[in-house]
C-alpha cells in the first residue's frame, strides 16, 4: 500500500494493449470492441478522481517487449483510492451511520 492509499492491483496474461489504444482508453466513446460503448473506462476514471483516486495501467503491447522476455506480459491495472486513518476511503459511504464521510481537502 503507498501511503495514505489503499491499492488494487489487477493482472492479466493477454497480449497487452497498443499504443495507439492505451493513449485513448479513457476517452469516452473509444472501444476496440464491436459491441462496446466505450464509457466503461472513463467513467470509472472520473469516479476515481472525484474521490482523490487514480487508475494506473501498465501494458506493454508485443511490438514493445525487449527479445528474451515473456512474449506477452498482459495487462496490469492499478486502482489507487486514498484512505483516512481509519482505513475508510474517502468520499465513501460511512455504513455505520448511513452518512457520506468528508472528502479530502486540497493543501
Amino acid at each position: 500500500m503507498r501511503e495514505n492509499f489503499a491499492e488494487i492491483v489487477v493482472q492479466d496474461t493477454g497480449i497487452g494493449i497498443s499504443t495507439e489504444a492505451r493513449s485513448k482508453i479513457f476517452d469516452p466513446f473509444f472501444t476496440t470492441k464491436s459491441d462496446g460503448t466505450g464509457l466503461g473506462l472513463s467513467i470509472a476514471c472520473r469516479h476515481m478522481e472525484e474521490h482523490g483516486g487514480k487508475i494506473d495501467i501498465d501494458s506493454p503491447c508485443k511490438d514493445e517487449i525487449p527479445p528474451g522476455e515473456v512474449p506477452f506480459p498482459g495487462t496490469k491495472v492499478r486502482l489507487l483510492l486514498p484512505v483516512t486513518a481509519t482505513g475508510r476511503s474517502h468520499g465513501g459511504m460511512d455504513e455505520d451511520k448511513g452518512e457520506s464521510l468528508p472528502r479530502p481537502v486540497s493543501a
